[in-house]
């Protein structure tokens, strides 16, 4: 059948000589594989719009979400130039596709949002510059979707108000008398934990106002995700070392 979507190659990658393999987040049918044929060649009009991060209309041919689906044509939508001036908005951008791919594989029925999720972040990404609120909040939409969320209303053992730290361990915000060595985080950073955990990508430009959004913030998120979620990608480890040294 002739179907027409909206979609976000999440991944390119080679097949056979003149082919590519297309891993796409669309908004109707969630993530499929599409192979789109001769488009390696330099004289083939889908070679750009096949690129990874692009946002395209697509016309294709389709067999099933599990098996690999012809396409037809497809044209570019949004190409995310500014994002792609911009190595550390790359790496964010790829990162959150790899999430995407590991979500869609053990997640049933969230792939619609994801798509209008994702196409907000990147459309913030290369509009503005407070690029870890944006992962932090797609991080944040990531937990929840897995059920894996921190707690972060009150100490997850006692119920105290009175929060000292973050842990990994029991799940969210924990009280001073409910552990005894743990790490002091400055209550800000606790306050602007909180509210990443709370509100989402529609709240951006509200909490703008409150960072700015430090790189550790990052790290607890992606921690819970890495423990709980069983995630552990190389577009991490680049994005963190990408960190540390610009």
């Amino acid at each position: 059948m002739n179907e027409q979507c909206r979609g976000i190659i999440l991944k390119q990658a080679d097949f056979k000589d003149n082919d590519y393999l297309l891993t796409i987040l669309t908004d109707h049918f969630g993530m499929i594989k599409m192979i789109a044929r001769g488009a390696k060649k330099a004289t083939s009009k889908n070679s750009y719009a096949c690129s990874a991060l692009i946002l395209s209309d697509i016309s294709f041919d389709l067999k099933g979400k599990d098996t690999l689906n012809t396409l037809k044509s497809i044209s570019v939508v949004k190409s995310y130039k500014h994002l792609k001036n911009d190595l550390i908005k790359i790496a964010i951008a790829g990162l959150m596709s790899d999430i995407i791919i590991e979500l869609c594989r053990d997640t049933n029925g969230e792939e619609i949002r994801l798509f209008t999720y994702y196409s907000k972040c990147l459309e913030i990404l290369d509009n503005d510059d407070n690029n870890l609120l944006v992962l932090n909040l797609f991080l944040t939409n990531s937990l929840k979707i897995m059920g894996i969320d921190p707690q972060v209303d009150s100490c997850c053992v006692c119920g105290s108000k009175k929060i000292k730290t973050i842990s990994l361990e029991h799940g969210g915000f924990v009280c001073g008398k409910c552990v005894v060595d743990y790490k002091n985080y400055d209550i800000d950073l606790l306050k602007r934990f909180r509210l990443v955990n709370k509100a989402t990508i529609d709240n951006y430009k509200t909490l703008i106002t409150y960072g700015p959004y430090e790189f550790k913030i990052t790290e607890i998120l992606y921690d819970f995700l890495s423990t709980y979620g069983d995630i552990n990608l190389k577009s991490w480890r680049f994005l963190k070392e990408l960190m540390i040294t610009t």
